[in-house]
């Protein structure tokens, strides 16, 4: 009869050996993912040259409804002031301060609460901007500050495929760019709002449905939807549907997810997103 020990070593090999054909089957198969890309390589490279052009023109496009947005923030903030000062010129009294001006930035807030944004604390050592001249846009800027970290998916789900800037498409020594993250998702999927805000712009953009939000200063932009649910103007919540998701370039099913900052400069979303379990 075998010993306890000779018993126990046989087992202990047996288990290895079917972790070992479960690991070299792994390999296999992405081994043959690997070579299936690498086959596809001139395909691919293609697909990521017509996504690069149309990465530029949708980035073009971000970049001007951002200038028009600040020009009409700032008409709205000049004449603001003119009528404060008409206001305190009629009652002989000095026009309300101002929100104070510094090179502070804001310092963000952070809730145990997971599940739900946090309502905007007041916030007096940061700069402002022309976007927030009213309470109402200060109250959204500093809110969509606080949430960081914390916001909705755009998505109740879908997986990130391709992450914001730059990547190497796996099996392969291709490159690409991205100003958001392309979240995979079946085709007709509702697609919401991460923040409260108003929509600017909900119509088309180089053959893509595109929907854009403003928050205060930030904007967020929802590209490659294949129905819009919102018009410009409409204030929308966090969690507001305002379109469905469409498909890609290469014909899956997909979004981009972008957000900017009243600059134009682009920012990862994943850094402002609560964390997915």
């Amino acid at each position: 009869m075998l010993s306890s020990n000779k018993k126990e070593r046989i087992t202990t090999l047996e288990k290895q050996s079917e972790q070992l054909k479960v690991l070299q089957d792994d390999k296999k198969a992405q081994d043959q993912v690997v070579a299936q890309l690498k086959g596809k390589e001139k395909e691919l490279s293609t697909q990521i040259q017509n996504k690069e052009k149309q990465r530029q023109k949708m980035q073009q496009a971000v970049m001007a409804i951002i200038r028009r947005e600040a020009d009409e923030a700032a008409k709205r903030a000049k004449q603001k002031a003119a009528d404060d000062a008409k206001k305190a010129a009629a009652n002989n009294t000095k026009p309300a301060d101002a929100p104070a001006k510094n090179n502070t930035t804001t310092n963000t807030a952070k809730n145990p609460v997971v599940n739900e944004p946090i309502a905007a604390k007041p916030v007096t050592d940061r700069p402002y901007t022309p976007f927030e001249s009213t309470p109402e846009g200060r109250e959204t800027s500093i809110q969509f500050e606080q949430n960081k970290g914390r916001l909705p998916w755009p998505v109740d789900k879908g997986n990130v495929y391709v992450p914001f800037g730059i990547s190497t498409v796996p099996g392969t020594k291709i490159t690409q760019k991205s100003d958001g993250i392309q979240i995979a998702l079946p085709e007709g999927s509702p697609v919401k709002s991460v923040a409260d805000g108003e929509v600017v712009y909900a119509s088309e953009i180089n053959g893509d449905l595109v929907v854009f939000v403003r928050h205060g200063k930030y904007f967020t932009s929802y590209n490659q939807l294949s129905g819009i649910s919102v018009s410009v103007g409409q204030q929308v919540k966090a969690g507001s549907v305002i379109g469905r998701s469409g498909k890609s370039i290469d014909g899956e099913g997909a979004i981009i997810f972008m957000i900017n900052n009243e600059k134009g400069t682009l920012m990862n979303p994943e850094h402002w997103l609560k964390p997915r379990r």
